[in-house]
Formats: structure tokens, sequence, C-alpha cells
């Protein structure tokens, strides 16, 4: 199926404004490259690890320590676009990108830096006091840090589930293809296995930071649900600190609600391929304005009159 122009951008152009989980994942991948550079100059100058971590790694990952809060406070934002081992870093972009998507399409683009910040923040949250209440139990007594998009990543997954739950990939197979919430269940299965050690050494700090980001995605996507948004303000701030030299006419930003409910029908979720093209009496005009409508605010924010346009378009096959 022929796809207009607009849409292609909106999904695959690495500038688009519009797709934040692709500008999420330059910004985790820009971070992982430039440790990782610096990381083998340490090298080939025949510094250690442990000099690695002193001089830059306990700097910019969140610890259990306090103390390093407040000498570092920048941590709470640094530590959750931080990764050091290519496993970690390719299976958390991986995860970001399909469960990060899937929220996008279903609510659209302004949510997706608020809920990914919020779910790190949250991570760090009930990592302090699991990390607190394993010392009290004895369990632990050293410092312990957190990192990555682990927390973020959770959250989408939980948020896809429960704002995009007849999404399906692969719907040309039998059945229909396979759920979004199994894709779920299985990067859960896959992260505890991942942190998981025969030898008792568990990754505890790993579960809690997890723990938050399922927390956070939750309530976030619970709150869309009932059309709220807690992270408006996050994502108001950063597009005027983005725009601030910006013309006057184009720090203006149109402003987006969350509707009442999802719908319980989405026309994206049941085709094999992307339902949308230009056919007969439907002008690309007014296409592309319905399919950026979509890439803002998700299909459940167009009318009844938009959704038969897009469905007298996805009829044609020419």
């Amino acid at each position: 199926m022929q796809l207009v122009d607009s849409e292609k951008s909106s999904r695959l152009s690495l500038g688009e404004e519009k797709n934040m989980v692709t500008q999420l994942l330059l910004i985790n991948i820009t971070v992982f490259i430039f440790l990782f550079f610096t990381w083998v100059i340490f090298r080939i100058e025949n510094y250690t690890d442990q000099d690695f971590n002193s001089s830059l790694f306990d700097k910019i990952v969140f610890q259990s320590d306090p103390e390093q809060l407040i000498w570092h406070p920048w941590t709470i934002i640094t530590a959750m676009f931080t990764h050091i081992g290519v496993f970690q870093a390719f299976s958390n972009f991986l995860w970001l990108w399909f469960f990060g998507s899937t929220v996008q399409h279903a609510v659209g683009h302004q949510k997706i830096v608020p809920m990914y910040v919020f779910a790190g923040w949250a991570g760090y949250l009930v990592f302090m006091l699991g990390f607190f209440g394993l010392q009290l139990g004895g369990l632990r007594a050293t410092g312990l840090n957190v990192f990555g998009a682990w927390a973020p990543v959770t959250a989408f997954a939980v948020a896809s589930i429960m704002l995009a739950p007849k999404h399906r990939i692969f719907t040309s197979l039998k059945g229909g293809g396979i759920p979004v919430w199994l894709i779920g269940l299985l990067y859960f299965v896959l992260v505890i296995a991942a942190n998981y050690n025969v030898n008792g050494n568990h990754h505890y700090e790993i579960y809690f930071y997890l723990a938050g980001g399922a927390i956070m995605g939750a309530i976030y996507a619970a709150q869309l649900k009932k059309g709220r948004d807690i992270g408006a303000w996050l994502d108001k701030l950063l597009f005027n600190i983005g725009h601030l030299f910006h013309p006057k006419e184009q720090r203006v930003r149109q402003e987006y609600t969350s509707t009442q409910y999802l719908a319980k029908e989405r026309v994206f979720y049941k085709q094999d391929t992307v339902p949308y093209q230009k056919v007969g009496t439907v002008s690309e005009n007014k296409l592309n304005e319905i399919l950026d409508k979509i890439n803002e605010t998700g299909m459940e924010s167009l009318t009844e009159e938009e959704k038969l346009t897009l469905e007298r378009a996805s009829k044609s096959k020419e």
C-alpha cells in the first residue's frame, strides 16, 4: 500500500519534531556512544575500569547514597539516559522503540517525554525506598546505583497494554497476530531473568527501579484514560525552552487534551498494513491533516467524519 509522504516523514524521519520516541532514542544512543568511546580511551591510556567509574560513570548514575545526590543533582536526569553494556543498550533501545511507539500512536507524541522522565523519577524513588528497606533487613550494607532506560521502558510497556490493548503485531499470522500484552509479558520475563543470579546475588536495585517505572506507567495511563494529562506541564516547559530563541509565531503551540476514554476499536490496530493512502474523492491535503492529527493526539481524537474518511481511504488498494 502506498503511503502519503507526510506520514512517511512522521514515522521514519530522524529529525521529525513530532516523533518523540525517535528523539529519545537518539539521545540515548548519543550518550551510549560517548561513554563507550570514553571508556575505550581510558583503556588505551592504561586506566582501569575503576578509574573510569570514579572519574565519570559514578557521577552520572543515580546512587543510593543521598550525599551523592546532593553533590551530583543532575543524575536525576542523566541516569535514565545512561547505558554502558552493548547488550543492555541494544535491548533497552529495542523495547523503547516498540512500546514507546505503541503509546505514541495511541495518545500522541506530547505524552512520551513526560512519561519517560516521570517513570525514571518514580524508579529512583522506589529504588531508594527499597534500598533503605534492605539495609534495615540486613540484606545489603553497601551502596548501589541504578541507570538506564529500564524504568521508562517498563512504564511504556504497562501503558501500551492499558492504552492499546487491541494492538497486535504480525497480524498475518494465524489467530490475528501477537497481542501487545503478550509482548509485554515476554519483556517482563526476560528482564527479570536477565537480573536473576542463581547464586543468590540478585540485582534487587533493578527490580526496585523496574517496579517504580511500572507503577508510574499504570498511573499515567489511568489518568490519560480519565482525560487528565499529569505531564502536560513538563511537555509545555520543554517546548518553551526548546523554542526560546525561535520566532514568535513558532513559539505558539497547539494544545491537546486527553479524551475521556480511548476508542474500543482502532482501524490502525486491526489492519495488517497501515490503512492510509490517497484515493478517489479523498484529497491528499485532507488525508494529510487527518494523519497529522493522529500523530498529535492519537486515533481516538478523530471525529466520526474523519474516521469515515480514513475507512473509505483504506478500502482502496490502488
